[in-house]
């Protein structure tokens, strides 16, 4: 865990993928702070294959692991093991600007169910998207 700094405090991690696309762009940097994750929150989490940092919403919750996937992605994750996790994502930034992800209160209840709703519509909006698209002539 020491490579990836001190867990008690918030950590600063930078985008690569489109798994969470619009939310997070690529290149876009992401401030997990250590705390429990409620169902609808982005976790911060040590993915099981290379051990690479993985920041994927949470979609169900279980004594010893969560179950994440990415809100443009069809399918979820493999169950994550709760040592694994780093925290939850508390806030978004791209070009210099920032949004903070409210932890709780209405405003975080919304947020969650936003980004449930997304995550279910995300991944067919795409395939729509993708049939919509002219085909290349070869």
């Amino acid at each position: 865990m020491s490579e990836h700094g001190d867990r008690s405090e918030e950590q600063r991690y930078r985008i690569v993928g489109r798994s969470m696309f619009p939310l997070c762009h690529p290149f876009s940097a992401v401030v997990a702070q250590t705390a429990q994750c409620q169902i609808g929150d982005i976790a911060a989490y040590i993915g099981p294959r290379g051990g690479h940092l993985v920041f994927h919403r949470v979609i169900g919750l279980e004594p010893d692991q969560i179950i994440t996937r990415g809100d443009t992605n069809r399918h979820e994750d493999p169950a994550v093991p709760r040592t694994a996790l780093i925290g939850r994502v508390v806030r978004i930034e791209l070009y210099g600007l920032g949004v903070n992800l409210p932890s709780s209160g209405p405003l975080a209840v919304a947020q969650r169910r936003a980004g449930l709703a997304w995550g279910r519509a995300a991944p067919r909006l795409r395939g729509w998207l993708r049939r919509l698209r002219p085909r290349r002539k070869v």
